[in-house]
């Protein structure tokens, strides 16, 4: 820092004080030198938030008036000091828009899983879903608009002794009715607007969403808040860590952006830039778009053996298939056909009135890990061994955190993943029990080779 300014670290915020209170902090090329300084360092301390205020009672006078008179007050390097100061956190995207890939299906579904020894994979999916339904009306109330619908999801059962199995799962578990309950075949019709083959769970605060404009919801969001930025059309070939930064390079050697700290959520892509001890599968999913006008469409999500989607323009959509070892990214007739089936069993008689060839719908890829659980956290150094028996305790990369693998799911992940990340670089609590954080740990792939290691 120069006289003209001075630089100190509070927490996790640096505070940028002017220093010329002899002239009420006025601004002149010194001062933005200064300035500029104390973000350079800001950015290499790794600091979450920069403060600039002003020493002698005063912030800042404005343009100091002498170096008006002399033509010397530079306009865009103002302009150009406060764009670098609001660059605190920047989204790099490969392509030219966001949510292109699976984030770009034309709809998702998000409800909760339930099971009778209310399992791991049902209290990941209930703190998911819970916390992301209060993510996503706290956006909505900031204006930050995109579509969905909690119009419900009934998960109906396959045959009578399935019925009976669910009705006594909802009774044994205790849930409120406003989490799940479970419905008679009569009683679900009425929730779904029609009759229905059979009874099940119906979770009243559930429903369906457009992933891409809920993405580009909380990019406006994160925008507003300030110190937000996103690079799109940079596609990021290698990751370096020299110092206390990490570089993120473009194909051709040069620097796209560095940061102490970096997120990656590349989906299929991250285990070629850091491995973690196991593979990612990428699964194509197809959906089917059923013409308005072509039926009469349910007024909530029908779940089973597939998923039917109503549409506000009353079009549906059904899916979704689960292609393995297929990189086909438009949607094909036999792929209708296999959705028009699970039509069928949510809606029996109604394949029949549709021809596979004649219809539209849209493709995406899930990113699935072996155990079919996202991967959530501080990314492990491959090259290292656990220092204890738990995945939280294998060491990491300094710096380095990834969420991806949410395979069908990341509607309802994707929030607390975000939560979980950041809570982790703040070194604040976790929102979730220890066991549940073990189990998205990134780590628990290396843990369960070294264990079997002779």
């Amino acid at each position: 820092m120069t006289d003209s300014a001075t630089y100190a670290r509070r927490g996790p915020a640096a505070w940028i004080r002017l220093a010329r209170p002899e002239r009420m902090n006025a601004i002149a090329p010194d001062v933005i030198e200064a300035i500029e300084a104390g973000l350079e360092r800001a950015a290499t301390d790794g600091a979450r938030a920069v403060v600039i205020t002003g020493s002698g009672g005063v912030f800042c006078a404005g343009a100091d008036l002498k170096h008006v008179l002399r033509g010397l007050d530079d306009l865009d390097a103002v302009e150009a000091l406060l764009a670098r100061a609001s660059a605190l956190m920047r989204t790099i995207e490969r392509h030219p828009t966001p949510a292109t890939e699976a984030s770009g299906i034309a709809v998702g579904v998000f409800h909760p899983q339930v099971s009778r020894d209310d399992s791991l994979l049902s209290r990941l999916t209930r703190s998911g879903f819970l916390y992301g339904m209060h993510r996503w009306r706290a956006i909505e109330d900031s204006a930050c608009r995109f579509s969905w619908a909690r119009c419900g999801v009934l998960q109906m059962a396959k045959d009578a002794s399935e019925e009976a199995r669910m009705a006594a799962t909802v009774r044994a578990l205790g849930f409120p009715p406003e989490y799940v309950e479970f419905c008679s075949r009569a009683i679900a019709g009425k929730h779904a607007g029609g009759e229905v083959r059979a009874g099940g769970w119906w979770f009243p605060d559930s429903g369906w969403a457009h992933p891409a404009e809920l993405v580009t919801a909380l990019l406006v969001a994160a925008r507003a808040g300030g110190g937000f930025t996103v690079r799109l059309g940079a596609g990021v070939h290698a990751l370096e860590r020299r110092g206390e930064q990490w570089h993120a390079r473009s194909a051709e050697g040069a620097v796209i952006a560095s940061a102490p700290a970096v997120v990656l959520a590349n989906s299929h892509d991250a285990t070629r830039l850091v491995p973690v001890g196991t593979p990612l599968k990428r699964v194509r999913g197809q959906l089917t778009r059923l013409p308005a006008g072509s039926f009469t469409a349910p007024v909530a999500v029908l779940a089973g053996a597939g998923h039917l989607i109503p549409g506000a323009d009353g079009a549906a959509v059904v899916g979704a298939t689960y292609d393995f070892d297929d990189e086909d990214p438009e949607p094909r007739a036999a792929g209708h056909g296999g959705n028009l089936a699970r039509l069928e069993r949510l809606v029996p008689g109604m394949d029949a009135r549709f021809d596979p060839a004649a219809l539209t719908g849209s493709v995406g890829f899930r990113c699935v890990s072996a155990d079919r659980l996202p991967l959530i956290g501080a990314l492990p150094d491959a090259g290292a061994m656990p220092t204890g028996g738990a995945a939280r305790d294998w060491p990491r990369l300094p710096g380095l955190y990834g969420a991806f693998a949410y395979a069908s799911r990341g509607l309802t992940w994707a929030a607390l993943g975000g939560e979980l990340i950041a809570s982790a670089m703040e070194g604040e609590p976790l929102p979730l029990e220890d066991d549940l954080a073990d189990a998205v740990d990134p780590a628990r792939f290396l843990l369960r080779r070294a264990r079997r290691a002779p």
